[in-house]
C-alpha cells in the first residue's frame, strides 16, 4: 500500500484529521483536479465536505475581488420588468406606459431609447437574439414589436385578455395569455421571419386556465395554470407539452400533490420550479410518451416563496429569488 492509500484511505479514522487537513492547503482549482486524477483521493473527498467548503470559499473571494458595483437608475412611475441585452451592456425597463433602454455602464438616468404607448401598461419583455428587436406584452392584451435602434413599431396585435408572459428564443415566439376575468388562458407559438411574416403555427386555448410563465426548448413547451394567489403571489400547477400537441403529457401536480408552483425554467433537457413551499425542483424531462417526467433532484431554495429561477448561461448554477 503506497503512502497516499495509507493517508487518504476513508476506514482509517485516526488519519482523517491529517488528510482533511492536507487537502485544506489546496485552492478548489487543485482539489478538483487531484480528485480527478486520483481514485483513492476521489472516494476520500466524496464521503467529506471539503469540496462544497472549497467551492463556497472560492466563490466568495472572487465575489470580493470583483467588487460588483450597484447601479441605480431613477426613473419616475413604477418598473413591472426588466430584460438584460446578452452583452450585459443595456437593459429594457418596462415602467408604467413605457419602454425604456438605458445603458448598464453609466449611471446616468437618461435612456437612450424611450418608447410610449399611451394606452398600454407594459407587464412584459423580451429581446431577440440578434438584440435588434424588443417585445412587450401589456395588461390590454396588446403586443408590439419595436426596432431597438430606431424605436420604430415593426408589428403590432391585439391579442387575449392581458399578457403575462413572452419567450422568444431563436425564431421561435410564445405569448402566454391571462383572462380578464382570470377565467380562461391561452398559449400562442409564433413563427418570426420578418414583420410582414409573423404567423401563428399553434395555439393552446381548450379548459386552459389563466396562464402566467411559460418556457420551452426544442421538445418541450412547460406553462404554469393559475390556480391562486397567495402574498400577492401567483400559483398554480405546470403542464408539460411536447411542441406542437394539444394536450399535455404530463401535469407536474399529480407528481407532487401541490398546486403551488409559482416558476418554471427550462435548461438543457431538465426543469426547474420553484414554489410557494421555497422548494426547488429538477425534473428529467420524458422520452416516450407513456413515461412521466421525473425529479432527479429536490432542496429547499430558502425560506420564502420562490418568486424567479434564472440558470446562468453555463447551465451549472441556478440564481433564485
Amino acid at each position: 500500500m503506497n503512502r497516499l492509500e495509507i493517508i487518504f484511505d476513508i476506514q482509517r479514522i485516526g488519519l482523517n484529521e491529517v488528510a482533511e487537513n492536507i487537502l485544506y492547503y489546496l485552492d478548489y482549482a487543485s482539489l478538483v483536479s487531484l480528485k480527478r486524477t486520483c481514485w483513492i483521493i476521489y472516494t476520500f473527498i466524496s464521503n467529506t465536505d471539503i469540496e462544497n467548503i472549497k467551492e463556497v470559499n472560492k466563490l466568495n473571494k472572487e465575489w470580493k475581488e470583483s467588487n460588483p458595483k450597484q447601479i441605480v437608475l431613477d426613473v419616475q412611475g413604477l418598473v413591472s420588468c426588466a430584460k438584460f441585452f446578452d452583452d450585459g451592456r443595456k437593459v429594457a425597463v418596462g415602467i408604467d406606459h413605457s419602454l425604456q433602454v438605458f445603458h448598464t455602464s453609466s449611471q446616468e438616468d437618461q435612456p437612450i431609447l424611450s418608447l410610449c404607448n399611451e394606452n398600454s401598461i407594459i407587464k412584459c419583455i423580451d429581446v431577440n437574439e440578434e438584440e435588434k428587436i424588443i417585445a412587450t406584452g401589456s395588461t390590454d392584451g396588446l403586443l408590439i414589436l419595436w426596432d431597438a435602434e430606431s424605436g420604430d413599431q415593426l408589428i403590432l396585435k391585439q391579442l387575449f385578455g392581458r399578457i403575462d408572459a413572452i419567450k422568444w428564443k431563436s425564431s421561435r415566439f410564445v405569448t402566454a395569455h391571462f383572462g380578464r376575468a382570470f377565467d380562461a388562458g391561452c398559449i400562442s407559438l409564433r413563427e418570426y421571419i420578418s414583420p410582414t411574416d409573423f404567423r401563428v403555427i399553434h395555439s393552446i386555448y381548450e379548459d386552459l386556465f389563466p396562464i402566467f410563465a411559460i418556457d420551452f426548448n426544442d421538445q418541450f413547451l412547460s406553462a404554469l395554470e393559475w390556480s391562486g394567489t397567495y402574498n400577492n403571489v401567483h400559483g398554480g400547477n405546470v403542464n408539460i407539452y411536447r411542441m406542437n400537441n394539444l394536450e399535455p403529457v404530463a401535469n407536474l401536480s399529480t407528481v407532487t400533490g401541490g398546486y403551488n408552483y409559482t416558476n418554471c425554467r427550462f435548461f438543457g433537457n431538465y426543469l426547474l420550479t420553484g414554489g410557494h413551499d421555497g422548494v426547488i425542483n429538477i425534473w428529467e424531462m420524458p422520452i416516450h410518451n407513456d413515461s412521466d417526467p421525473m425529479i432527479i433532484r429536490s432542496f429547499i431554495g430558502h425560506n420564502g416563496i420562490i418568486v424567479r429561477l434564472e440558470v446562468d448561461s453555463f447551465l451549472q448554477r441556478i440564481v433564485s429569488r
